[in-house]
């Protein structure tokens, strides 16, 4: 099953940090969204459904955690700060 990834090169994790509840807006549909933490194990993955944003309410530890949009190396990653 092969998976079309594609990706904004502008998202961004509204509020940053936060509580495991925030917002990642210009998402484009069919992009691969995954969050891992610190030690590189992927702690949500999922294929966006609709462009614009993607609301995310997940249950995690205080920390920093890493969150790539585009699945592939070439996908842009950001730092998130949970609290």
């Amino acid at each position: 099953n092969d998976i079309v990834i594609s990706a904004s090169s502008s998202f961004r994790v509204v509020p940053n940090p936060n509580r495991g509840s925030f917002v990642i807006s210009d998402v484009i549909s069919g992009s691969k969204l995954e969050i891992w933490d610190m030690q590189g194990r992927i702690v949500h993955s999922a294929v966006v459904v609709n462009s614009g944003s993607y609301e995310c309410n997940i249950n995690l530890p205080s920390g920093v955690y890493g969150v790539s949009l585009g699945g592939d190396e070439a996908g842009k990653k950001l730092k998130m700060i949970v609290q």
